[in-house]
């Protein structure tokens, strides 16, 4: 934002150098884990346990891309975060095209492994070209920017704990439950948490540039843009939530069989968990990109301790939607109140206006929803071909057609005549000469 390409290049290049060192750290931890393995995942085969520390020298192999971690944020710090999308695209489906070759052929944890290997690869190559073309000046750039600390212990910190919030859910349930418990889980909430990554890339694609407009003392602006994103982001993650949460039992039962299904209860709790998620981190990127890091550790640290503790607790006493249980009380009970505290404080922003936008959004969705939920039971459209692949099809189909029904009563209902115009404008040409003038979609 201040202009300093020579000096904002140079901090990417002594990244490279750093992330060297933290990839020998990722090795010793793998390493470690490998180790003690037996000891920390109950009811594991010696077959299986030696299958896994080979896979885990394998997964080893992905740690030499390390180095170039920083190019994702040179690019995302350039507002050119679609590049790094397109290079998870690209990561995403090499990934899952060689895992299933590898389980086809047999190859079992270890093929699995490889596939991340390759996945990731075909990522950080994508990447590195992206860099070289935007930014062919990053390799002769000099290192030496003047002196920086070794690591900033807050961000640090901050992604440390934030990492055991979210990822110890399996974690709990293999050990109060047991391996079984966490495979339903997994799979319970596995296509809410797929498009959870694509609601949270609004987040991930606009912090630059609220920094940005931050830094050039444009808080009017800054406050005007937020808020859209902030019921943007709303409407998004409930067209994409809802739908999924209405129809999880076919999709699962369509995909790995309904054995595998944890419930209707336990879904829906993982919907309120992944529209907080995507909330919590849309709230969390302004205070992180303006480097108010500091800011946010108490609310991390309580609440991540409070997901952990509760999660446990309601794990024991309610079974497999614990976790879920746990995630949806820290984001819902301390990360929402606090991050609404603190944007209060840091920028101005009216915290009423942030928590009037959740119950408005939610209950547009109730004529979509249960319209989705006695409809297609009706249609039978899953029933129309013998094909499991063509009745999935058809599942998605639904979905994303409620999904699309519901983006069309918020355009109309949640969103002002002004933002209803500014979407339109991002519309390719041909599109918006369909649609007709924008005075008359708008009023549409």
């Amino acid at each position: 934002g201040e202009g300093d390409r020579a000096g904002a290049l140079g901090l990417i290049r002594r990244g490279f150098r750093r992330f060297a060192a933290v990839a020998l750290l990722q090795c010793v931890g793998v390493g470690l884990f490998g180790l003690f393995a037996g000891d920390l995942i109950r009811n594991m085969t010696a077959d299986t346990l030696s299958e896994l520390r080979w896979g885990l020298v394998v997964a080893c192999l992905a740690f030499v891309w390390s180095p170039f971690q920083s190019v994702r944020l040179l690019l995302d710090s350039s507002q050119q975060s679609y590049w790094v999308n397109v290079a998870l695209t690209v990561q995403g489906i090499g990934t899952t095209l060689f895992s299933l070759l590898f389980a086809w052929a047999g190859w079992g944890l270890i093929g699995q492994y490889a596939a991340f290997v390759i996945g990731t690869t075909l990522y950080s190559v994508a990447m590195l070209r992206v860099a070289s073309m935007r930014h062919p000046d990053l390799w002769t750039m000099p290192v030496d920017v003047g002196p920086l600390p070794l690591v900033d212990w807050s961000m640090f910190t901050f992604n440390l704990v934030g990492r055991i919030s979210v990822l110890s859910d399996g974690i709990i349930l293999g050990a109060i439950l047991g391996t079984p418990a966490v495979v339903v889980f997994f799979v319970t909430q596995r296509f809410l948490a797929i498009v959870l990554q694509q609601v949270m890339g609004i987040g991930n694609a606009s912090w630059a540039a609220l920094a940005e407009l931050y830094h050039r003392g444009e808080l009017v602006l800054f406050r005007r843009r937020f808020l859209q994103l902030h019921r943007l982001t709303l409407i998004v993650g409930v067209a994409a939530f809802g739908p999924i949460a209405v129809l999880n039992e076919p999709l699962v039962r369509l995909w790995v069989g309904s054995a595998r299904f944890g419930g209707d209860a336990v879904t829906w709790i993982m919907f309120a968990q992944v529209l907080l998620m995507a909330t919590v981190g849309l709230w969390a990127w302004p205070l992180y990109g303006t480097g108010k890091v500091g800011s946010t550790l108490p609310t991390m640290l309580v609440g991540s301790a409070a997901n952990v503790a509760v999660s446990i607790v309601a794990t024991h006493y309610i079974g497999i939607a614990g976790p879920a249980v746990g995630t949806v009380v820290g984001y819902g009970f301390v990360h929402l109140p606090w991050y609404a505290y603190l944007l209060h404080r840091e920028f101005g922003i009216d915290r009423s206006t942030l928590f009037v936008e959740f119950p408005k959004t939610l209950l547009l969705f109730v004529p979509v929803g249960l319209t989705l939920h006695y409809a297609a039971p009706e249609l039978g459209l899953e029933n129309l071909t013998p094909s499991r692949g063509l009745q999935f099809a058809a599942v998605i189909a639904q979905v994303g057609l409620a999904s699309l029904a519901y983006l069309l009563l918020a355009g109309c209902f949640l969103m002002t005549t002004d933002e209803r115009r500014g979407w339109l404008a991002r519309l390719p040409g041909p599109i918006r000469r369909r649609l007709g003038s924008s005075k008359t979609v708008s009023e549409v």
